[in-house]
């Protein structure tokens, strides 16, 4: 981590996987945090770093002292790491590593009750990123399950060509992409073998877990 500092570089942001564990729990968990870390990590080494994880992150007390710190966020009940690198990490002063000896192992979620509380309490934090990050990370999911409704309506329709061509498209070109991304942070088979499964499974139960946010809001800090 230290090696990504230089004089321009003054933030640098890791990766934090989750131990592994036989659970449903655990693969949920970790295929969630694999997927979210090959997403940012990507984001801050094309020059767009829009958040980190405290469990493994770096930056210089000017950046810290000069942003006033996470104080700011203090009245949420988490994300403020996140919220943090949103606001002073930019291409010009943020590195990411990728190196697995830089990885720190988080410890796995108990039960699937706690990591459900954990995700809706993220999810709070998401409206206080900058506008463009906002519409950004919508878009990406959206687009995932446009392209797998239209697929399915494809094939409906009888339109065989164009479903296959889809399909050869996502999986042909962009699933190996993804596979080898989450490869070099470290995702065991397991998750590799289910990516597709699971991506499906999570163009569901995101909008559920955020909509549930809206109508039942998390418990906030008294």
């Amino acid at each position: 981590m230290a090696s990504g500092f230089n004089d321009r570089r003054h933030i640098v942001i890791g990766h934090s996987p989750y131990e592994r564990q036989a659970t449903l729990t655990n693969v949920l968990e970790r295929y969630d945090g694999i997927t979210k870390a090959v997403q940012f990590i990507s984001f801050a080494q094309a020059g767009l770093p829009y958040m980190g994880v405290g469990r493994n992150l770096g930056y210089t007390h000017e950046v810290f002292f000069n942003a006033k710190g996470p104080r700011r966020h203090n009245h949420l009940m988490s994300g403020d790491d996140d919220l943090f690198i949103n606001e002073v990490a930019r291409a010009r002063n943020t590195s990411a590593v990728a190196d697995p000896r830089s990885f720190m192992t988080t410890r796995a979620t108990g039960d699937l009750a706690t990591w459900i509380r954990r995700k809706r309490r993220h999810y709070t934090t998401a409206r206080f990123y900058r506008l463009g990050h906002q519409v950004l990370l919508t878009l990406l999911p959206l687009a995932r399950i446009v392209f797998w409704c239209a697929c399915a309506m494809l094939f409906a329709l009888g339109c065989w060509r164009e479903a296959g061509a889809g399909l050869f498209v996502k999986v042909g070109l962009f699933l190996p992409v993804t596979l080898l991304s989450m490869r070099r942070l470290g995702a065991d088979p397991l998750l590799l073998t289910l990516a597709l499964p699971l991506e499906w499974l999570f163009l569901v139960l995101e909008p559920l877990i955020y909509v549930s946010t809206l109508v039942i809001k998390p418990r906030r800090w008294k």
